[in-house]
């Protein structure tokens, strides 16, 4: 996009690093302002996320940057009324769509959102380094590519305007192709059912064990399949790593700040069996 000296990107601090720092580092060079947004853990409700949002938006503000459900305490914004709060405004809104993308079934269209990107590693279970960008077809007169090589123009129309020619690896693009088919295959509601079964029966086993902080919220419409937990008396690294060598659980983690805890992400591919598992090592640590 063409940001210039005195123009606003907002964006919140749970956002991942590929999206906040990116926009960091243009700004470094270009001289727009980027704002970041203190999030509550966990949420307190949609409203408060919304009107934050809101709250926060100036005459100067541009682009609003925001993740659909964060890899940091697993909180789901509400996209499609901060989308409805950035078109009133003529503010470009972005909506990073890693931990959302082939775990919901995402009607972008309903969201309304000017863009939206997600990777094709996590929920989709496909390939490393290999993703996805959605632009409004109404919008892509309003961006360029960053990077461009043999066979790109500027007189490409549509979404072609925007890829990257070249020596592509296109047997990437073809794994990529046949995960998509694999989880319509599967088909996205049931994907989604599965994913939050699991998801809901983990976080509210762990808010019972005492001793651990469910740093996720609750509530489905304001949370996924991303949940954080905390042991309050033992360090993060040590947990994460007693879960890997004792049990055979391989999770994520945040080693500290406000959403420092234990990251799980269940899937399909993981039974009910295998929460229980977690969930009685989670309280011989805890103990």
């Amino acid at each position: 996009m063409d940001l210039k000296p005195g123009d606003e990107v907002l964006i919140t601090d749970h956002n991942h690093p590929s999206n906040n720092d990116s926009w960091k580092v243009r700004a470094q060079r270009e001289g727009f302002t980027v704002t970041s947004l203190t999030v509550r853990v966990p949420a307190a409700s949609r409203e408060e996320l919304i009107s934050q949002i809101e709250k926060a938006v100036t005459p100067r503000t541009r682009v609003i940057a925001v993740t659909h459900v964060t890899s940091t305490t697993g909180i789901m914004y509400p996209a499609r009324e901060i989308a409805e709060i950035a078109r009133r405004r003529g503010i470009w809104m972005h909506l990073d769509g890693a931990q959302s993308f082939a775990a919901f079934d995402v009607n972008l269209k309903e969201i309304g959102c000017d863009s939206y990107s997600a990777s094709a590693h996590k929920w989709l279970m496909g390939p490393l380094e290999a993703g996805v960008l959605y632009v409004r077809s109404d919008r892509i007169a309003s961006v360029w590519p960053s990077i461009v090589t043999a066979g790109w123009t500027d007189h490409l129309k549509g979404a072609r305007k925007l890829e990257v020619y070249g020596q592509r690896d296109d047997p990437r693009i073809v794994a990529l192709e046949s995960a998509v088919d694999f989880a319509l295959l599967i088909g996205m509601s049931a994907i989604e059912s599965r994913m939050r079964f699991l998801a809901t029966s983990l976080k509210e086993q762990l808010s019972q064990i005492p001793g651990v902080r469910l740093k996720t919220n609750l509530e489905p419409e304001l949370s996924g399949g991303v949940v954080k937990a905390d042991i309050s008396r033992v360090p993060t690294k040590q947990a994460y790593d007693a879960l890997w060598s004792e049990h055979r659980i391989s999770i994520a983690m945040t080693p500290s700040g406000d959403s420092q805890g234990l990251r799980f992400s269940p899937h399909i591919y993981n039974s009910r069996q295998e929460i229980q598992r977690t969930l009685d090592a989670v309280k011989a640590l805890a103990s």
